[in-house]
């Protein structure tokens, strides 16, 4: 026998004793009886009243503990991409604007606008609307404007309307309908204040010396 659970069972024979008695008359008997089966039970509830308390103690938090954070080399290991989906099943309209990837497997009608990431039209999906993005994968259907640095049209994509990119790749099978442009290329930025490169110089010096002849 379990040795919580002894005063609840001597609880319960001293109370069965005490009926016992009762139903023989013995009111003296039953009474002291039924007394002594209140303080068993009310031992056994105080008992299990400290030892949850103790155990709760045990196993709180250390409030000297030392928690361990991840160190900056190690940080992008804990990040999780984030992402929106539009699922097969969905059917969206309204527009979209993100800084994650967008994945279209259901229909949005509505312009989807994430300039600096990436948007995916999968197989089975469908935008009815205009795509501003810095990457551009269709293999599904589109119809709109769109503008991106890398636009791939997959074996079962479809564009129609106008078209802004910067590196376009078209697989066979997928089909492009409307008007094109090549966009100009990005011009990178920099941080240095006075920074000319090496053309600027050599037309410099090409203009200083002409004045000096």
């Amino acid at each position: 026998m379990d040795r919580k659970y002894l005063l609840l069972n001597i609880t319960l024979l001293v109370w069965l004793f005490a009926l016992l008695a009762w139903c023989a008359g013995a009111s003296t008997l039953a009474q002291g009886a039924g007394l002594l089966a209140f303080a068993s039970f009310s031992a056994f509830i105080l008992r299990g009243l400290i030892t949850g308390m103790f155990k709760k103690h045990k196993n709180g938090e250390n409030p000297g503990a030392i928690v361990a954070t991840p160190s900056p080399d190690n940080q992008h290991l804990t990040e999780i991409e984030t992402r929106t989906v539009i699922a097969s099943d969905v059917h969206l309209e309204g527009n979209i604007t993100s800084s994650s990837p967008v994945y279209v497997y259901g229909s949005v009608r509505g312009d989807i606008d994430v300039k600096e990431s990436l948007v995916n039209v999968l197989r089975e999906g469908r935008v009815d609307g205009n795509i501003n993005c810095q990457e551009l994968i269709i293999d599904g259907t589109v119809t709109g404007q769109c503008t991106g640095d890398a636009v791939n049209i997959a074996e079962n994509g479809t564009l129609t309307g106008t078209l802004a990119y910067r590196s376009l790749s078209v697989k066979q099978g997928g089909t492009f309908t409307g008007q094109a442009e090549l966009r100009a290329p990005r011009h990178e930025k920099t941080n240095v204040v006075g920074l000319v490169s090496d053309t600027d110089t050599d037309s410099a010096n090409k203009k200083s010396g002409e004045k000096r002849r």
